[in-house]
């Protein structure tokens, strides 16, 4: 591999690059260590969203900062093999910024917007479908992942992503 020489610049699919190890369970566990109500930095505002039949306190497409080896035994491996995926990719020797993970208890309500990230994601599918629109310069490309599917997306190239049905996944980031 040539030191400094960038190999891929577009978006690249990987299907079935992890098994479907996790479950509902490792992101709601997730969700209720984050999310502790007698915690006093943590409130409930006394609010509600009414959208048709439906009243919601809170929205139902959320990110996880508390990822971690208790919920999801063997994250640190999946770090190593993808930096080793994201090195390959881009020709240089890479290290991952972190990871987050992305939940949508439905597919009725958007679940991100267009936009860029300010670095590299590799984005692991775990539950459930989504659609992939990533924005290139030859136009709109759409991707559906299904679990054990990765996406790589470079810096800055905007994308979009809509969950088909209720899907939890999640995205690495690599500085370079």
């Amino acid at each position: 591999m040539e030191s400094g020489k960038e190999i891929n610049r577009g978006p690249v699919v990987i299907p079935k690059y992890f098994n479907e190890d996790y479950s509902w369970n490792n992101f709601i566990n997730s969700i209720n260590d984050a999310y502790d109500v007698n915690d006093p930095r943590n409130k409930i505002e006394g609010s509600k969203e009414v959208v048709g039949k439906v009243n919601f306190w809170h929205k139902l497409t959320m990110t996880l900062d508390n990822i971690n080896e208790q919920n999801f035994p063997g994250i640190g491996n999946k770090v190593d093999k993808l930096t080793d995926l994201h090195s390959m990719l881009k020709g240089i020797s890479s290290k991952c910024a972190g990871y987050f993970g992305a939940v949508s208890f439905t597919n009725k309500e958007p679940t991100t917007g267009k936009h860029s990230d300010p670095v590299e994601v590799i984005y692991c599918q775990f539950i459930g479908s989504v659609v992939w629109s990533v924005y290139t310069d030859e136009g709109k490309k759409d991707f559906t992942l299904n679990p054990g599917d990765i996406i790589y997306v470079p810096k800055s190239m905007e994308h979009e992503v809509v969950s088909l049905n209720p899907r939890a996944a999640i995205s690495f980031m690599f500085q370079v």
